[in-house]
């Protein structure tokens, strides 16, 4: 019984949309890398909203520029608990972003 409880509850909260926030690697001056990353139920607008709200945190709003159009990917995390299976996927989307 109690292996049921901790697997549904396992199940009940990665059932949510879980964003973590948009990630940067400064490349050369002026230059970065930024990585937004959530898992299946996150949509790839909502991450890329999360890269553009971090190219204006880095750069101010208007003063950058995108090196490209973006890598979207996705990604598989394998993970176990008491022997049973509870890993899962999730969306990464990557963009080069350049300060005016």
């Amino acid at each position: 019984m109690r292996k049921s409880v901790v697997l549904f509850s396992i199940l009940l909260v990665s059932g949510c949309a879980q964003m973590i926030p948009a990630r940067s690697t400064e490349i050369e001056p002026g230059k970065y890398k930024l990585e937004a990353s959530g898992n299946t139920f996150a949509s790839i607008p909502s991450l890329i909203e999360k890269i553009d709200q971090k190219a204006i945190k880095l750069c101010g709003a208007g003063n950058y520029t995108y090196a490209d159009d973006g890598d979207f990917s996705n990604q598989h995390s394998p993970a176990y608990l008491n022997g049973v299976y509870i890993g899962g996927s999730y969306t990464v989307v990557t963009r080069s972003v350049t300060c005016k």
